[in-house]
């Protein structure tokens, strides 16, 4: 299978920048995903997270399956370089006259330059490392660079462009990027014409997609008072960042409604009486246009977004511990409820003993922490993708747990998608 690094190659294995490439092969990318699922195990490594963000453009994050330390590497593949409904380069101008580069194939470097100086313009940012790489690209060949330029320039931005890599002034360069860019555009657009109408038919094929089997992760964290949701949570999206590219930490309901007064307060949640049960009816009501409309609305977008969303509580907690939230009416219609309702992807149980509980927070005695742990430990055994975790083990080492049991989740999903 032909291949070659695009860019950013020189640091390999030490840097921690994306791996961009291209490769040739028409049945791409689901051929290829089905080689990284198969091999990377052999390795050591598994595929935790797809992301297409071009109709021939997807981005697989890899995690170590073996050291937890080894931060994920995120492969950026594709069969040629595009932007939106601008096609640059096909997979054949990419791969042509590749070379080897220590143990890997790169680019040509005349391929190399250009595919570089283009996708710097195209994205509007010019900074001193890419100063550097196309000043030594150039300085390799400079007959073919220039041909290069002028392929995709007039004669004016063309000695722009030239006197910036002669002289190493590049301030006219970023003074006029945005001019270069919309030149740029218009020349590639003009080259194939027929590409645009192509895009748009992809991109609504891939949105749909999207829509269907997002990207994203919707995780809940639940557990009594003490068990650590808010710290962990934190943690998760630090943790998480190179497989998420947004994050969203949310409390109890994706937040479509304003919020109901008269609640118990956090510090003491059972100090107030329970609603009537007509009232408690009422809270249901409500709560079931949060969990069916403002998911729809506010938490579905997110995971069509690739993000990872977060709820340190959410409706079980309502069925466990019903005097939080003032509920008195019968459990049923709670229990219906989240029948009905859209289901999070994992549910974290954070279990700890009650007396560690206690220690870290007094607001519940310890007779209901022990209540509320059997009962907790009841629902994870009655609930679908949920995970117990000890949560009386330091901070760092239950976010390594869950951190894994997500990986494992994310895995299986994606050989799913590509089977």
């Amino acid at each position: 299978m032909p291949y070659c690094v695009l860019s950013g190659y020189r640091d390999y294995p030490i840097t921690r920048s994306d791996v961009d490439c291209v490769v040739g092969i028409r049945t791409f990318p689901r051929t290829f995903a089905r080689l990284l699922l198969r091999e990377l195990p052999l390795r050591g490594y598994r595929v935790v997270q797809s992301l297409q963000h071009e109709p021939n453009a997807f981005c697989f994050v890899l995690a170590s399956g073996k050291d937890p330390d080894v931060g994920p590497v995120a492969l950026d593949v594709s069969t040629d370089y595009r932007f939106n409904a601008y096609l640059f380069f096909s997979g054949e101008e990419l791969l042509e006259n590749r070379r080897r580069f220590k143990y890997f194939w790169i680019a040509s470097n005349q391929v190399e330059f250009a595919y570089y100086l283009v996708k710097k313009i195209v994205k509007g940012k010019i900074d001193n490392g890419a100063v550097e790489t196309l000043t030594a690209l150039y300085k390799e060949d400079r007959q073919k660079c220039k041909t290069e330029i002028r392929r995709w320039w007039g004669e004016k931005s063309t000695a722009i462009l030239v006197t910036a890599l002669e002289s190493g002034n590049w301030q006219p360069v970023r003074v006029g990027v945005a001019r270069l860019r919309r030149e740029l555009l218009i020349r590639a657009a003009l080259r194939r014409p027929a590409f645009t109408s192509w895009f748009w038919i992809a991109q609504t094929r891939r949105a749909a997609s999207r829509w269907l089997r997002p990207t994203g992760l919707h995780v809940v964290l639940l557990g009594p008072d003490g068990s650590g949701k808010s710290s962990l949570s934190r943690l998760l999206v630090s943790e998480l960042g190179r497989l998420f590219p947004r994050s969203s930490v949310r409390h109890l309901t994706p937040g479509l409604l304003p919020r109901v007064s008269g609640s118990a307060s956090v510090s003491s949640p059972h100090s107030q009486e329970p609603y009537s049960p007509l009232r408690s009816l009422a809270k249901v009501l409500y709560w079931s246009v949060e969990f069916t409309v403002g998911y729809l609305l506010l938490v579905r977008p997110a995971l069509v977004a690739s993000t990872l969303v977060i709820f340190d509580r959410y409706l079980l907690d309502a069925l466990v511990d019903p005097r939080r939230y003032r509920y008195g009416g019968p459990q049923i219609a709670l229990r219906l409820l989240w029948r009905l309702s859209p289901k999070p992807d994992l549910i974290i149980f954070l279990d700890a003993p009650p007396a560690a509980l206690s220690e870290r927070k007094l607001e519940l005695p310890l007779e209901e922490l022990h209540r509320q742990r059997e009962a907790y430990r009841r629902l994870a055994e009655e609930t679908r993708n949920a995970l117990v975790v000890d949560a009386s083990a330091p901070l760092e080492e239950v976010a390594s747990k869950v951190v894994a049991a997500i990986h494992d989740f994310m895995s299986s999903r994606v050989a799913r998608r590509f089977d």
